[in-house]
This record gives C-alpha cells, sequence and structure tokens, in this order.
C-alpha cells in the first residue's frame, strides 16, 4: 500500500531517487555499525528491504492522514494503528540484526 501510495504522489522518477538514497544510506550505515560494533551485539545486520520498508514507513506517517479514530480505554487509536503494530513486530523479529537495518530506514 505504501509502495503504491509513493508513487503516485511523488511520481517515478522521485520515487527511484528515493530508493537508491535509502539503500545507499543504509549500506553505509550498515557497513559503520559493523565497524564500529565489531566487537559488541552489534555483529550482524540483518538483510533483505528492511531499510525501505521503514523508509516508507516514515513517508506513510507523514503523508497519508489519519481517517477514523476509535477509544479503547483512555487509548485513543486510530486506523493507521494496524500497520505501525505489524512495524514494530517485523521490526523485533530477529534481534538484533533487524532492528539496525529497520533503525537504518527510519534515519
Amino acid at each position: 500500500v505504501a509502495v503504491c501510495v509513493a508513487v503516485c504522489f511523488w511520481g517515478s522518477q522521485r520515487y527511484v531517487s528515493f530508493l537508491f538514497l535509502v539503500f545507499t544510506l543504509c549500506w553505509l550505515f550498515s557497513i559503520a555499525i559493523l565497524v564500529v560494533g565489531r566487537d559488541s551485539l552489534f555483529r550482524q545486520v540483518g538483510c533483505g528491504p528492511y531499510a525501505v520498508i521503514f523508509g516508507l514507513l516514515v513517508q506513510f506517517y507523514f503523508e497519508i492522514p489519519a481517517v477514523s479514530e476509535i477509544r479503547v480505554g483512555r487509548l485513543r487509536v486510530n486506523d493507521k494503528a494496524l500497520v505501525y503494530v505489524l512495524s514494530v513486530h517485523l521490526m523485533l523479529f530477529r534481534c538484533p540484526g533487524t532492528p539496525i537495518s529497520a533503525l537504518c530506514g527510519l534515519v
């Protein structure tokens, strides 16, 4: 859904530029994290499109408005909450590698 929205709002050339920027920055951050943290917990970085997914999640947060909102107790939940819950689940799937890639995409 986020990919279609990004292409429709931005156009294909801007979307490809965004993908190139995200891949390049994630690659640089991943190499830096591996070099700096080679003797600690950060010995691995998750492979896959996590950086692109979480980069698009940031754009989804800023570009798409919430349509409906409900109350669950004292907590207000909008229609975008399921996307965020599933994203957190995806980010915490294989620790510590996947959160590192996801945070590179969020940056």
